[in-house]
């Protein structure tokens, strides 16, 4: 690696579908200290949070942005639908999946029809975010690190509900000064 590759701007950690559901509920112990052994510098969440006391606690570790999910209709003028971050040079978009109702339907009849299938999804990302270099979302619970049409599209997975489909993970993104992104999926 050259010394601008080399030239490590920002540690994100990444994380999505965390449905903690009660002020007392907590993340996993395991979640907190990959982001604290990572010394990481921002936090992304990617909805399905639930409760506020969610971010509180990864506040605790670092700065956090994150936006609402389709479980998160007690949140609606606490968060936003999609966010924009830009990290050195690398453009970011932040969204749980879905920005509408209707999409949201749509993909579900598609989804029982069809299962899975990530092309769908970057599809409409894509439409999201056309100017981003790397898209971070959520709700499908299937973590994904993925080149496609030019972009990054990353999906930590869920943090807290294992499934036939996926273990329990959280993502790491390491942000570079040449506008690389080197991404990690882990599994805790």
């Amino acid at each position: 690696m050259d010394s601008v590759s080399s030239n490590l701007i920002e540690t994100i950690g990444v994380v999505s579908d965390t449905h903690i559901h009660s002020q007392e509920g907590r993340l996993p112990a395991k979640l907190l200290s990959v982001f604290q052994d990572a010394e990481v510098g921002l936090i992304l969440h990617a909805g399905d949070i639930c409760t506020l006391s969610v971010l509180s606690e990864l506040e605790g570790i670092a700065p956090v942005r994150a936006v609402r999910g389709n479980r998160d209709l007690n949140l609606l003028s606490s968060l936003p639908l999609i966010d924009h971050i830009i990290v050195g040079k690398v453009k970011i978009g932040l969204v749980h999946s879905h920005i509408s109702f209707l999409s949201y339907l749509l993909d579900k009849v598609l989804h029982y029809r069809d299962g899975y299938c990530f092309e769908r999804y970057a599809g409409m990302l894509h439409r999201i975010f056309p100017e981003a270099d790397v898209i971070v979302f959520g709700h499908t619970h299937i973590a994904e690190s993925r080149h496609w049409q030019g972009k990054l599209y990353f999906n930590p997975g869920s943090c807290s509900c294992k499934s036939k489909w996926s273990l329990c993970s959280c993502g790491i993104l390491r942000v570079f000064g040449d506008g690389i992104v080197k991404a990690e999926i882990l599994v805790l």
